[in-house]
Parts: structure tokens; C-alpha cells; sequence
């Protein structure tokens, strides 16, 4: 696809493709990686159940409750039609000479599976694709959901880093928050991290949470040091769903929040005290105690560096210039288990030069919270047209430049790209979607 295409072939389509068959999409990947020149690809599995609902969790507030916390057949059922996914569509990223560098589990709580279950999808995958070229082998967890048992059977499955959602070591916060583990289950997952011969993890905490002080933010940041943790994601709560039960609370003024000001405020002082102990932000809100600690499989996403494939009922895919979902279109924490579970090969797709105007300013567009910003030329290898295109054919994208920029935001465009400026970068990126 020419870096020339014309400005009106980028508009939005006013409405989300249709479900294609599998062979129908099938043939987009094998045509589309043939445009792109670096073969690259980050493998995503996606894992829908928890232990717990929590009240500040977007990414699953439109998941069935029930269906979130469950650990029978439902759950079996869903392992069975994943791995039915996989034997679906790896063949084909095998034989389009994609080279797996990224294999990451995400959800919800992957190890709220068994291991054996988490086991039985790996060696499916590998069986259908070679994955002896992965550097970076990553999963989610939750502190009391995580076992030596999941490291026995994953780490010699090529697992090297583990990142579990902590979010706070104060019991009253995590009450609030709806976590379902303690402090103590947060330094048992330590150990077992540790006893199971992983050196790269890292842990999930959040700032600015509704009733959340200052001394709480910064001693559960201190206790990340004190625990030698060599990597911390520090998240901003966020408040865009009303279906949140934090949010319900905020509207009806039972639950307080300061001003975006001083949450602001506690996220540079908390930033102060990780880099004092020797943590560099190499992205807005992830801190490396070196840089073989760092997240690559995000930064993967967010710098564009190649295409990544999602297997699960929530997983996205942008491969072969096309975007490809399982469950609703654009949102995340709006698959069906259920569906999916009926027909797991089942994906709309929609070319990247007709998606909507949200799905970039909310996905593609978190490349600024690295300092990079947005590469010119990634851009057009991920997606076929230049940058510059998209902006001039889409009016929202031009304003959503301008919001940021009448909030103080200062974009620094060159020849090979656009970044925001090194004093408004955190300050703009901290509130990202």
C-alpha cells in the first residue's frame, strides 16, 4: 500500500465491517505481511476471570460477574476454545514468516487458570508456531491467585518475567479497591517469583485513588523498593467508565477525590522516590531498575515496533494493516465468553485507514507516552499511509492535538517524527486512557 494514498481513502468508515470467515481472514494476514519489511510479531492470549471485580477496573467492566470469577467448566470451556483459536489462525502467522520476538498473557488474571491449563495453551501454541526466537516471555498475575505451581510448568516453558497487580500494600485501600489478596499474599508472590528462578518482575500500583493519602501512596512505594522489585507500573486511577463501582460512588458523593493537581502532585513525589532508589520512567508511568528490566512487550505496542496478534475472547490484533477483534469492536473490556466460546474463530476486521477516530487517539496515540512519540516511518510500515495524512483527513484527530495543547501539552514534530516535549510528556500522559 502506497505511502501516497489520498487523503479521502483514510476516512473513517461509518460503521464496523462484518464477521468474516477464517479463511477470509486468513488471506488478509498472508497478503498483508507481505507488504510490511520487518517480520516481528508479539503474540497476546488473552485470559478473561479474576478473582475479584474490582471497583477501579475498566478492562472488565463489561464481563459478566459470575462469569469473571469462574472456576469450572466455564473456564474449561473457554481453555478448550482458545486453544481451538490458536490451531485456527497460528498456522497461518507461521506460514505468512512471522517471527514470534514477544509472547505476553494478560486479562483479567491468567493464573487464576491452573497450571496445567496454562501449560496445555502454551504447548498448543508452540505447536504451532516456533517460538525459539522470543526474548521477552511475560505474565499477568494476581498475588493470591499465583502459585509455584504455575512457575514449574511455565518458566521452562520460556516464561522470564511476571508482573503481578499489587495496586497498594495498605489492607484499608485494597478493601476499597474490591482486591481480593493482602499485603502478605503481595510478599508471598515475591518469594514464590523468586524460588521459581525469575529475576524480571514487576508490580502494578496505583496513584490517586479515591481516599488514598499521601502516606499510604509512599509507603506502599517504599515497600516496592525495600522488596527489591526491579520494576514498578505506576498507574493513574482512572475514572472513564461509569459502570465503575468507584465512579458510581464519586457521582453520589459518597466517596471524595482531590484535584487532578494534587493527585498529579502525589505521582511526581512518588516518581521522586523511585528514581532516588534508582528507577528511570522510560515511559510515562513504568520504571526500570535497568534497562533489561524493561517492559518490552508494552513498549512493543505503544513505539509500533511490528504486528502483534491477540488470541482470546477480548484479544485485539493490527496485523497485516488491519485490525482484527474478538468480541465488541474498539473496547477492550466488552468481550463475551459466552460467544466466544460458540465460535472462537469469529473476528471483525476493519483496515487500519477506515477505523474510527477513537481507536487511535485512545490506543494508537499512547506511542506518546514514550519519549519517542510517534516514528514516522514505524507509522507507515504498521499502517500504510503517513501520519501526516491522517491528520489532515481527520478533524478529530487535529482536535484532540488541540485539547491537549490548550492544556498545556507541547508537540516537537521533526522529520522522522512527532513527540511531546520532555516538561509536558508525564504531565500529559499520566491521565491517558
Amino acid at each position: 500500500m502506497s505511502s501516497s494514498i489520498s487523503v479521502s481513502a483514510i476516512r473513517p468508515a461509518a460503521q464496523r465491517a462484518p464477521e468474516l470467515t477464517p479463511d477470509s481472514i486468513r488471506a488478509l494476514i498472508t497478503s498483508g505481511a507481505q507488504g510490511r519489511a520487518d517480520n516481528k510479531l508479539l503474540i497476546y492470549i488473552h485470559i478473561p476471570f479474576c478473582s475479584s471485580k474490582c471497583h477501579f477496573c475498566d478492562w472488565v467492566v463489561g464481563y459478566s460477574k459470575a462469569d469473571l470469577l469462574d472456576t469450572g467448566e466455564l473456564r474449561s470451556r473457554y481453555v478448550e476454545a482458545l486453544c481451538t483459536q490458536i490451531r485456527e489462525y497460528a498456522p497461518t502467522l507461521r506460514a505468512a514468516n512471522y517471527q514470534v520476538s514477544n509472547v505476553y498473557w494478560g486479562g483479567g488474571t491468567p493464573t487464576r487458570l491452573t497450571p496445567q491449563q496454562m501449560a496445555l495453551i502454551h504447548d498448543t501454541l508452540a505447536d504451532c508456531i516456533d517460538l525459539s526466537g522470543v526474548t521477552e516471555y511475560s505474565m499477568e498475575c494476581s498475588p493470591e491467585t499465583v502459585s509455584a505451581g504455575h512457575l514449574e510448568l511455565m518458566v521452562p516453558r520460556g516464561l522470564n518475567r511476571i508482573s503481578a497487580g499489587a495496586q497498594s500494600f495498605d489492607p484499608q485501600i485494597l478493601r476499597k479497591m474490591g482486591r481480593a489478596h493482602s499485603s502478605d499474599q503481595i510478599e508471598r508472590a515475591l518469594r514464590t517469583f523468586r524460588e521459581g528462578g525469575l529475576t524480571n518482575f514487576n508490580l502494578d500500583l496505583i496513584a490517586g485513588f479515591p481516599g488514598q493519602s499521601a502516606e499510604s501512596l509512599f509507603d506502599s512505594i517504599q515497600r516496592t523498593i525495600d522488596a527489591g522489585v526491579p520494576h514498578v507500573s505506576l498507574y493513574m486511577f482512572r475514572e472513564f467508565s461509569s459502570d465503575l463501582v468507584v465512579v458510581r460512588q464519586l457521582t453520589s458523593g459518597s466517596v471524595k477525590q482531590v484535584s487532578s493537581d494534587e493527585r498529579s502532585a502525589l505521582y511526581f513525589a512518588a516518581k521522586a522516590m523511585l528514581e532516588q532508589a534508582g528507577f528511570e520512567e522510560y515511559v510515562v508511568g513504568y520504571f526500570a531498575k535497568g534497562e533489561q528490566f524493561r517492559f518490552n512487550s508494552e513498549d512493543y505496542y505503544f513505539a509500533m515496533r511490528g504486528d502483534y496478534f491477540g488470541f482470546g475472547a477480548g484479544a485485539a490484533s493490527t496485523i497485516g494493516r488491519c485490525t482484527f477483534k474478538s468480541g465488541e469492536a474498539f473496547r477492550y473490556g466488552d468481550s463475551n465468553v459466552r460467544t466466544y466460546i460458540d465460535a472462537p474463530a469469529a473476528m471483525g476486521m476493519a483496515p487500519l485507514k477506515f477505523v474510527p477516530d477513537v481507536a487511535y487517539t485512545d490506543g494508537y496515540f499512547k506511542a506518546f507516552a514514550t519519549r519517542e512519540g510517534i516514528n514516522f516511518s514505524r507509522f507507515r510500515e504498521q499502517f500504510g499511509f503517513d501520519f501526516k495524512a491522517l491528520r489532515a483527513a481527520r478533524p478529530a484527530i487535529r482536535e484532540w492535538f488541540a485539547e491537549r495543547e490548550k492544556n498545556g501539552a507541547v508537540f516537537i514534530e521533526t522529520a522522522e517524527g512527532i513527540a511531546l516535549s520532555p516538561e509536558t510528556w508525564i504531565p500529559t500522559m499520566i491521565w491517558r486512557r
